[in-house]
Parts: C-alpha cells; structure tokens; sequence
C-alpha cells in the first residue's frame, strides 16, 4: 500500500488587531429660563470601551492590543491539524455596545506542490468561531472534535459575525477554530525552499448598541 507523505508547514503567527471605537463625552450643562424659576440640566455621555484578552498557555487572559500574537506560530499545519484559540471580549465602559467580529488573511506567501501547482495556503484552511457567555460554556462545546470539524467549515476568508448588546461589566468568550481538513491531501505537499504561509488579522469592532 502506497503511504502519503504530507510536508508539515507553519501557519505565520496571527496579529490580534483591535479596533475599538470610543464614544467619549464630556459633561454639558443646558439652562432653561423663564419668568419665574431656573432649571439646570446636566447631560453626561456614557463611554463605550471595549476591551480583548486571549487566554495563555498558563490559562489566564492577557489583554491585546494590535502587536499581540495569539496563534502559536510554531505550529505546524498538516491534514487533519486544528488549532483552538480562546479570546474574551468584556464591556469595560458604561454604555452597552454591538460589536462586529471578523477574521481576514492579511498577508500570505504562495508554495508550489509536488505536482507543480500554487499552494494559497487560505484556500486549504479552515475556520469557525464558538461563542458563549462564560467560558465554561465554550470549552465544552470545544471537546467534541467532530462538533468542531462541523464548526470549522468556513473557507479562510473575510470571515465576519455582529454581535448584539453587550451590556456594561458583561463579557463573551469565543474559541476561534483553524482547522486544515484531511482531504486537503499532498496538494498542500509543498516543495522547493518557500513554506506557504498566511496571517491572519482578528479584528473586533464596537459601535454604541441601537
């Protein structure tokens, strides 16, 4: 019987790029008058702030910020090789908000396969993401690798969900899922001197809730 031999590779570390809106307001006085009294309003502005952490090899949640590198960058991808990363977004402000999660491939570097084809490396990877209201809740969706392989089935590209209403001091977790499916094959057998790779960019963005 003829062994397939596939050629592991890494997946370039993922940068976390955090963009957070911030609706700042300053107190502002409105004064009404007329014949017989005065009556002074005052008007203050809530603060949407928007705050990431990735859970760490020692299981705390470090905060990010747009250098912060989630992924293991030692990693080295084959056919059936998942990876799981576990991020916390939390409502640090006094303003409930929604908020857009999103992953894109920001930059990628090309292979050639045994057989001589290009080898872009997003059209071989897979992805999803699980959310719940506490971690717990995740990590038990995340122990049946079957349910996760379900889960990963979105094509490594502009990857984009809303959330809604964030209340403040309220946090969600979610597990993002990259996942390379086993019937990926040798295609992603890569040869020569230049490994495929790709990075990615984990953006989160918050706008007051409507």
């Amino acid at each position: 019987m003829k062994r397939n031999k596939f050629t592991k590779f890494a997946l370039v570390s993922s940068i976390l790029l955090l963009i957070t809106w911030f609706i700042l307001g300053t107190a502002s006085t409105l004064t009404w008058f007329n014949d017989s009294d005065d009556i002074s309003n005052r008007f203050i502005i809530g603060n949407l702030d928007l705050k990431v952490y990735h859970k760490t090899d020692s299981g705390s949640y470090d905060p990010v910020d747009e250098t912060t590198a989630i992924f293991n960058d030692r990693a080295l991808y084959e056919p059936g090789y998942m990876q799981i990363v576990y991020v916390k977004i939390e409502n640090a402000g006094t303003t409930a908000f929604d908020y857009n999660f999103s992953i894109t491939p920001n930059d990628y570097t090309d292979g050639t396969n045994a057989s001589g084809n290009t080898i872009h490396l997003p059209d071989y990877l897979r992805f999803g993401v699980i959310f719940g209201n506490t971690e717990e809740e995740v990590v038990e969706q995340t122990a049946d690798r079957a349910h996760l392989v379900d889960v990963a089935a979105t094509p490594l590209s502009n990857y984009s969900v809303e959330r809604q209403n964030l209340a403040p001091s309220e946090s969600e977790y979610a597990a993002i899922i990259v996942y390379m499916p086993t019937e990926v094959g040798n295609n992603a057998n890569y040869r020569l001197t230049t490994v495929p790779t790709v990075k990615l960019g984990v953006n989160v963005i918050a706008q007051q809730a409507s």
